[in-house]
């Protein structure tokens, strides 16, 4: 019954001290990147060059897949582990992180839009014949934003991530697209020949609106 008992306190035990343990180096290596100076060149470098000359000045090694890491050459004064690393990994999408006795550097995560927050929407309308549509109206629908299209068909609008554009223009079917994670849309709309087959009543007879070519009005 004893032994039963030690034996139930001891993996506890060890498990309490692995995690002490394993905190105690996250600590450490912690408290020496902010104490350790880095000496660099007074040049441009590449970040592999920096990662480099961490592990030379350093017992840290730097771990990266070589994929993530452009050969674009960064300006980077010296300072402690943290301050070089946080110079020279800004604006590449990359963050570093310790363990243990290594730096680890991967990409950013990438910060998924808020559907309840606006974003630019940037698009093109089209014809069946794949020609700019002049003047179409883009509306968020339910609501009252709107834009029309210019000469060349484009657009553009701020919208949330869950609206529906509602894209309409005379003589063809109006279409509703949802903006989602797209940030450049090109809509192609097509003909509404029920419309297009409409009788209109000219001064000298009658035609249809497929077949009308002159400028007349219309009552």
């Amino acid at each position: 019954m004893n032994l039963n008992c030690k034996k139930a306190l001891y993996v506890p035990l060890k498990s309490a001290k692995l995690l002490a343990f394993s905190s105690l180096l996250w600590w450490s290596s912690e408290a020496f990147a902010q104490q350790q100076v880095i000496r660099l060149p007074q040049k441009s470098i590449t970040l592999q060059e920096v990662f480099q000359q961490i592990e030379k000045q350093t017992n840290l090694s730097v771990d990266y897949k070589k994929n993530d890491v452009t050969k674009k050459k960064v300006n980077v004064a010296g300072g402690n582990i943290q301050e070089v690393l946080n110079k020279a990994l800004q604006g590449t999408g990359l963050r570093f992180r310790f363990e243990g006795q290594h730096i680890i550097i991967s990409p950013a995560e990438k910060k998924s839009k808020n559907a309840g927050e606006p974003k630019k929407v940037i698009g093109k309308i089209l014809d069946n014949n794949g020609e700019p549509v002049i003047g179409g109206t883009v509306r968020v629908k339910g609501t009252t934003t709107g834009t029309i299209t210019d000469f060349n068909g484009n657009f553009t609008l701020d919208a949330k991530i869950d609206d529906i554009l509602e894209i309409s223009y005379i003589g063809y079917t109006t279409k509703n697209i949802k903006v989602g994670n797209q940030d450049m849309l090109t809509v192609n709309l097509e003909e509404d020949t029920q419309k297009l087959d409409e009788v209109v009543v000219v001064g000298y007879g009658t035609s249809t609106k497929r077949s009308l070519i002159a400028s007349v009005s219309k009552v």
